[in-house]
C-alpha cells in the first residue's frame, strides 16, 4: 500500500468511524414502531434499498416458520445497537435476535443419546457361552438374554430421558428467540455510500419497515426515546442508567455465573436484563 493509498485508508476509515458514532448516538436507545414480522434469530432481515426487490418475504416467510416470529407488525421495541460493516449496515431492535456468542454461552447444549456399555459380567457370560455344552449353555444363555434385556431397559429409559430433555432445551430455545429481538441488515453491493451512512439515509432505507418517532420533546430528545442499552454494558454502566435492580436471580453454570437482574426505572418500561460474568448479553422490555 502506498503512502497515498494508506492516507486515504485511514481517512476513510476514521470518516466511517464517526459516521457510526453519529448513527449510534441518534437512534440507540430509541423507540421504533416495527411494521413487518421478524425473525427471532440474529441473522434478521435482509433489505437491498437499490434492488428491485428490497426484502425477499419468501425468505422472510421461510425465516419466520424456522426461527418463529420475535418481532411482530405493529410491536415498539428498543433500537439497541446500529453497527457499520464493510458491505452493510446492522440495526438490531431488543437484543438484536438470538445466535449470538453470548446466547450460545448462557443456553446449555442439547443432550445427546448414549447407549449403556455390556457390562463386565455380560463380557464374561459371552466368553464362557463359547466353550460350554450341554445344560450349561443353556444356563448361561439364559443368563446373558436376561443381562441383555436389563441393559436394552436401561437404554430406553436413557433415550426416553433424553428425549424429554431436548423437548425442554427446544422450549427454551424457542422461548430466548421469541424474546431476543431481531435485527435489519442493509445491504450495499459495491460498499456503503456516503448518503446511506446518515440518519436520513438510515430512514430511507426502512420506511417502509420501521415508524420513526419524529417529534422531538422539551427535553430535546424524542418522546419515545428509551435508556441506551447496549450488549457488552457491565453491571454498573447498565445500572447507571435504570437505577439498581429490584429483583436477581443468579445461577452457575459450568464456571459460569449467569445472572438476571430486573429494573422498573421510574415512567418507563420494566426491563429484564441477563449478565454474563458481569457483562450484559441480552434484555427484554417488559410487556
Amino acid at each position: 500500500m502506498t503512502r497515498t493509498s494508506l492516507i486515504l485508508f485511514t481517512v476513510s476509515t476514521a470518516l466511517l468511524a464517526q459516521n457510526e458514532m453519529e448513527l449510534r448516538r441518534h437512534f440507540e436507545g430509541m423507540s421504533v414502531v416495527v411494521r413487518v414480522d421478524m425473525p427471532g434469530s440474529s441473522e434478521g432481515v435482509s433489505i437491498h434499498p437499490s434492488a428491485e426487490i428490497p426484502l425477499d418475504f419468501r425468505k422472510l416467510a421461510s425465516d419466520l416458520k424456522r426461527f418463529t416470529t420475535a418481532v411482530h407488525d405493529g410491536d415498539r421495541i428498543l433500537v439497541t445497537k446500529v453497527f457499520v460493516k464493510k458491505n452493510h449496515i446492522e440495526f438490531h431492535l431488543g437484543g438484536g435476535g438470538y445466535g449470538t456468542f453470548g446466547d450460545i454461552m448462557s443456553t446449555p447444549s442439547a443432550p445427546s443419546s448414549s447407549y449403556t456399555s455390556k457390562s463386565r459380567y455380560e463380557r464374561d457370560l459371552e466368553d464362557r457361552l463359547k466353550s460350554a455344552t450341554g445344560s450349561e449353555r443353556d444356563r448361561l444363555r439364559s443368563e446373558l438374554d436376561r443381562e441383555r434385556r436389563s441393559r436394552s431397559r436401561e437404554d430406553a429409559a436413557n433415550a426416553s430421558q433424553v428425549a424429554i430433555a431436548r423437548q425442554q432445551h427446544e422450549a427454551l430455545v424457542m422461548e430466548k428467540r421469541q424474546r431476543g429481538g431481531s435485527r435489519f441488515n442493509i445491504h450495499y453491493r459495491e460498499g456503503i455510500p456516503a448518503e446511506a451512512l446518515t440518519i436520513d439515509g438510515i430512514k430511507s432505507a426502512l420506511a417502509k419497515y420501521i415508524e420513526f418517532p419524529d417529534a422531538p420533546s422539551s427535553k430535546g430528545g424524542y418522546i419515545d426515546e428509551q435508556p441506551t442499552l447496549r450488549k457488552g454494558m457491565t453491571i454498573a454502566e447498565v445500572e447507571q442508567l435504570l437505577g439498581p435492580a429490584q429483583d436477581i436471580t443468579r445461577q452457575s453454570r459450568d464456571g459460569i455465573e449467569i445472572v438476571m437482574r430486573k429494573y422498573t426505572p421510574q415512567n418507563r418500561p420494566a426491563f429484564s436484563a441477563r449478565f454474563v460474568n458481569g457483562v450484559l448479553i441480552d434484555f427484554n422490555i417488559e410487556k
